[in-house]
């Protein structure tokens, strides 16, 4: 079911996908306000929720509004959505989508941990 169902867009991705497993992906991971920021610079290791989507045409949309990615001009939004590599738990390598934090980080929180909640 996921780990997020707080998030606004839980009931999308339910209807509209189904949750495969816990990933991580290499990168940074920063507390942007009440949410998080990842950016693939570092060394560490983000840890995130890999979905299967069923309504791809319906669901990202959806998901690039909330947000902010402008897909006619990608570096004006506050993330950008990229396919990237990522580990799932037995160590396979897939291709995922991704939203990228595009904004200053400064004075951000950075999470060493590599998780949001």
């Amino acid at each position: 079911m996921g780990k997020f169902p707080g998030n606004p867009l839980h009931h999308e991705l339910l209807l509209s996908g189904e949750y495969l497993e816990e990933t991580t992906v290499s990168g940074s991971l920063y507390l942007i306000d009440s949410y998080p920021g990842y950016i693939p610079v570092g060394t560490g290791q983000v840890h995130g929720e890999l979905w299967t989507i069923h309504r791809a045409d319906y669901l990202f949309p959806i998901l690039d509004s909330y947000e902010d990615v402008n897909l006619e001009q990608p570096s004006s939004g506050e993330y950008r959505r990229e396919l990237v590599p990522v580990r799932t738990t037995q160590n396979t390598r897939v291709e995922a989508w991704i939203y990228i934090y595009q904004g200053s980080l400064e004075d951000k929180i950075k999470l060493e941990s590599g998780y949001f909640l």
